[in-house]
């Protein structure tokens, strides 16, 4: 059984359009669109899409992405039973092969996790490949306005093509076993918005699973549209970020009281950095 899951937060044209898309794909057997407690009347919009196929559910809550997201799977594999899980933003496009391909690669040779490749429209480039912060220290000085300018500079390295191996990959679209999102704890509710990614990414590896992106596959991501939906303003986003981060660095990993001290040191100067920034630019 695959589910997918759409989770919406004031965005029900965009998750409209992609219901309506992927209704007939074969591929997937249940749709389970989440509707975030939005306030722009969302959840009223869908509900005239709901059909043998297509659930339409609504949380008590805005309990952010990792809530409404876990509030989707435990439908799906509490009363449909669901072993492969598709998980989507509403602001993407993807056809029947490519979310086919991720979910044939997935259960086999202890792979867990399996996305197509993020471009922002048809005429762009893939994402490149992403690496996983390898400790707090190196992840807070990258946030630097020398370590933007460094980071910035080097050149990203493409996707290769084909079935590979990777370190993180954004969230916006994938593919997990729900056995594996189950060992791992799910999505940590305690994250609103962002670092939802490293944390699973963390914990599947730590779990012995392999994590594998799909080279020869690709879909659209609307970036931000879905994200603008729930926080406005760069430095909000900024700071709903940084909360999440530490929560990932202080009980997840669970970094000693020294790195704790220092860190809380440098995410202050960080912060400043970035609202001074913003305030001057406007953002």
């Amino acid at each position: 059984m695959n589910a997918m899951i759409i989770l919406n937060y004031n965005d029900s044209d965009n998750c409209i359009s992609l219901v309506s898309a992927v209704k007939n794909f074969g591929c997937i057997d249940r749709i389970i669109v989440v509707d975030n407690c939005s306030t722009d009347g969302s959840y009223e919009k869908l509900l005239p899409y709901a059909d043998e196929k297509t659930d339409i559910v609504q949380t008590d809550k805005n309990g952010g992405y990792s809530y409404g997201n876990n509030y989707g799977v435990r439908i799906a594999v509490d009363r449909y039973y669901a072993d492969k899980l598709v998980l989507s933003n509403t602001d993407v496009i993807v056809d029947e092969e490519t979310l086919s391909a991720s979910l044939n690669a997935i259960g086999k040779d202890n792979i867990a996790y399996c996305a197509p490749l993020m471009q922002y429209s048809y005429k762009s480039e893939p994402e490149p490949m992403s690496k996983r912060s390898k400790n707090w220290f190196s992840m807070l000085m990258n946030k630097t306005i020398t370590g933007t300018l460094i980071r910035k500079a080097r050149k990203p390295k493409a996707h290769p093509e084909g079935l590979h191996k990777i370190e993180i990959m954004c969230g916006a679209l994938f593919c997990i076993t729900a056995k594996s999102f189950s060992e791992v704890g799910m999505f940590d509710e305690h994250m609103f918005l962002y670092f939802e990614e490293e944390t699973l990414f963390y914990k599947l590896n730590k779990k012995g699973y392999e994590t594998i992106a799909d080279g020869d596959h690709k879909y659209i991501h609307a970036h931000g549209a879905s994200i603008n939906k729930s926080i406005k303003g760069k430095y909000r986003k900024f700071v709903e970020g940084a909360k999440s981060e530490k929560y990932f660095w202080f009980n997840i990993v669970k970094i000693n009281a020294f790195s704790k001290l220092i860190y809380n040191i440098l995410a202050s100067i960080i912060r400043f950095e970035r609202f001074v920034g913003y305030t001057l630019t406007g953002r």
